[in-house]
């Protein structure tokens, strides 16, 4: 059995664009079980959430954006250092 499978928290895996790569079973239910207001308020259906960007079921997506280029600028800047 997979440690996807046995966990107890919804786990995503996205990349640098924040686009969806990877969403473990418990997630996916529970994603599931909002479909429809996903669908209602952003027009995007679940079965095409994999490979996207996050961007497009957030509801603010521009300040998901700029704390998330933050995040990922600081952990490069910190690895160059400790590199």
């Amino acid at each position: 059995m997979g440690l996807y499978q046995v966990t107890f928290f919804l786990n995503i895996l996205l990349d640098c664009d924040l686009n969806l790569l990877y969403m473990n079973p418990r997630a996916e239910k529970s994603l599931r079980a909002i479909a429809a207001e996903i669908r209602s308020a952003f027009h995007v259906e679940l079965e095409d959430l994999i490979g996207g960007s996050i961007l497009r079921i957030h509801p603010r997506p521009r300040e998901l954006e700029i704390v998330w280029t933050a995040f990922v600028s600081f952990s490069q800047f910190r690895y160059r250092i400790r590199g």
